[in-house]
């Protein structure tokens, strides 16, 4: 007996049922939820060429505003790093595929090292958005070379 009058002593009291249920619910929900976290970046690459000339990439994150595109941010960025001309006008995700619509410059031809620069940087990008391939376009029509690499089929991404 003397236990219980312990309990009932050291217990706050709560005087009636409503009173019991909204100090239930008030400290059984101050545990605190997790923050979803979500990427507000991109994987932006940056070319350089290794001792036995050979491109390799190194990668950094650049900050993205929801309302961005992160495909045309980041192989816009790209080019910005590489230091090719023009620029990607759309970049959207289709199924399994990148597809890339490219500014008129890209029509005209490219020297086959910048050429090997733009498809391999922009392989590299894509490898971040889960792609199975990159097709590419220069105003809104299908690239079929740009002077040296047949581009007539999706490239595949590795």
């Amino acid at each position: 007996m003397v236990g219980v009058m312990a309990y009932v002593r050291a217990t706050p009291e709560v005087k009636g049922p409503t009173e019991r249920a909204e100090k239930f619910t008030t400290e059984s929900t101050m545990v605190e939820k997790p923050k979803r976290t979500r990427d507000d970046s991109v994987k932006v690459m940056k070319p350089h060429y290794n001792g036995n000339d050979e491109l390799q990439f190194e990668e950094s994150k650049q900050p993205k505003k929801p309302s961005e595109d992160g495909p045309r941010l980041a192989l816009n960025s790209y080019l910005k790093e590489s230091k090719l001309p023009g620029a990607v006008t759309d970049a959207k995700i289709d199924g399994s595929v990148l597809v890339v619509n490219l500014s008129k410059e890209y029509a005209e031809g490219l020297s086959s090292d910048n050429e090997s620069l733009l498809v391999n940087g922009f392989l590299a990008t894509a490898k971040q958005f889960k792609v199975k391939s990159v097709r590419f376009l220069v105003n809104g029509e299908r690239l079929e070379s740009m002077g040296h690499l047949d581009l007539t089929q999706d490239v595949p991404v590795d």
